[in-house]
């Protein structure tokens, strides 16, 4: 059986979004709504924030 490359919608929105979609610009491109969207990426914003994604200052 030959597999087709199926993308989950929640991966897709992310791919968009990591890309430089606005939300907006997500949702009307997939047919979504935008809230939505915000659901699937606002886990991205917070981890992104964690302190230790965040890179250190060097000291001078």
């Amino acid at each position: 059986m030959e597999e087709h490359g199926e993308v989950c919608l929640a991966e897709e929105a992310e791919r968009l979004w990591r890309s430089g979609m606005r939300v907006d610009e997500v949702s009307r491109r997939m047919g979504v709504d935008a809230a939505w969207v915000e659901s699937v990426i606002s886990p991205l914003l917070e981890d992104e924030t964690r302190p230790e994604k965040v890179r250190p200052i060097p000291p001078r």
